[in-house]
């Protein structure tokens, strides 16, 4: 076993779960709302729902993986990986996934990955604890997950957004209300609880890009890192714990930047709303010698863009957003860029129809000693600075650098 528990026997990557492309047709007919998708008050059905009510369809495919169960209060058990993916790794304290790719394939040799599936794996590590927090569940592999950890005698606690918790409309939830998992949700329709990490433990920290439902984790470009780090997992705790025993949702921060070490890398950690989340982009915009890169999905703040414009003519830019928020009338996008800036919209190729660009992340300087990359769950906006509950994550760890740029790569030569 490794660090992170890995098997040394290489896993091979088992087949996604089959999800009928008629119904994400729906989607194509679909109005995005402002500030774009998962950025916006409860009440507005964000791309990723499976219908028109926001919920999983119980629709046939091998095994029938994401439908409920015929008995509500049976998960069943979370089958090992079997040989070929969640892979021993030459930085075993850290792993960065991907949805979509991750082109170098010695960085990331299991991507695509089905973040459903990676998540109920690490689920299934869970001994003494499982914190879950994320905007909306709706995939039913990580639910099973979730109960499975419950009956083998796991402290389960699950935070959502209130807009994703009522059982009446959310299937996967009924089927966790219906199991026993006590969750908890802000009771805020004006902001959102838009932060998406699981604390596994006190070992491990998982923070993502990505809401838990089956959208997000097979069609939509995503990205989770799975870091160990037991001061990472109690700063997140904490963040956790205000919102679950204090009930203290949307406080803003006092701009603390938590800071830790995971492989001999700075890991740095700001929890939303904080307008220390917009004053880090800056930081690391200002600070860039060669190259600023980012995939983002909504792009509405003009003092970041600004801090991009004044680097233009000095280093190499390069950009892309989802194409349908570069539409959106509180895009960035409507006011153009400066001459040698190359910034993309992006429509994921996928065999759903249309899906999301839905990172939200810089690297600056990548393949050198100075690079960074920021990812988490805060979009470049206003309701991320100010209102919404989230959390941006930075390292300059190399070889988590390379891997986002890897996976920049392939969605902006997808942009051309």
């Amino acid at each position: 076993m490794d660090k992170l528990g890995l098997r040394h026997d290489r896993v091979r990557y088992r087949p996604r779960r089959h999800v009928l492309i008629a119904t994400l047709l729906l989607f194509s007919c679909s109005s995005i709302p402002p500030e774009g998708g998962d950025d916006v008050p409860s009440g507005i059905q964000p791309w990723g729902s499976l219908d028109t009510t926001g919920n999983p369809k119980d629709l046939p495919g091998e095994g029938d993986a994401w439908s409920v169960p015929s008995d509500q209060t049976a998960a069943p058990e979370i089958a090992p990986p079997e040989p070929g993916c969640f892979q021993e790794h030459d930085g075993p304290d850290f792993l960065p996934f991907f949805s979509k790719s991750c082109p170098d394939k010695q960085l990331c040799p299991c991507n695509p990955t089905d973040l459903g599936e990676l998540l109920a794996y690490y689920m299934g590590k869970a001994t003494q604890t499982l914190d879950v927090c994320v905007m909306e569940l709706q995939d039913f592999t990580v639910s099973d997950a979730v109960i499975a950890a419950r009956k083998r005698g796991v402290a389960v606690r699950l935070i959502l957004d209130d807009g994703y918790s009522d059982p009446a409309k959310e299937k996967a939830v009924k089927y966790l209300d219906d199991a026993g998992v006590e969750y908890r949700d802000d009771l805020t329709p004006q902001a959102l609880m838009h932060a998406k990490f699981t604390l596994i433990d006190d070992d491990l920290v998982l923070v993502s890009s990505a809401n838990y439902s089956t959208f997000d984790a097979l069609s939509n470009a995503n990205n989770l890192l799975v870091l160990r780090s037991p001061a990472l997992v109690k700063a997140f705790r904490s963040k956790f714990d205000t919102m679950w025993k204090k009930k203290i949702f949307h406080e803003s921060g006092d701009g603390t930047v938590h800071t830790a070490t995971v492989d001999g890398a700075t890991v740095q950690v700001i929890f939303g709303p904080d307008w220390a989340i917009v004053e880090r982009l800056e930081e690391a915009i200002a600070g860039a010698k060669h190259a600023i890169h980012f995939s983002i999905f909504a792009f509405t703040l003009e003092d970041v863009k600004d801090a991009i414009l004044d680097r233009c003519g000095k280093v190499e830019i390069l950009g892309v957003y989802d194409q349908e928020q570069a539409n959106d009338s509180n895009s960035v996008a409507k006011s153009g860029w400066c001459a040698g800036a190359q910034v993309l919209p992006e429509q994921v190729t996928s065999d759903f129809g249309y899906s999301k660009l839905h990172h939200k992340v810089l690297i600056v300087d990548p393949g050198t000693p100075d690079a960074w990359v920021i990812a988490g769950s805060a979009n470049w906006s206003f309701a991320a600075a100010t209102k919404n509950d989230e959390i941006m994550i930075a390292t300059n760890h190399p070889e988590i650098v390379a891997a986002f740029e890897s996976e920049f790569q392939a969605r902006f030569n997808e942009a051309k």
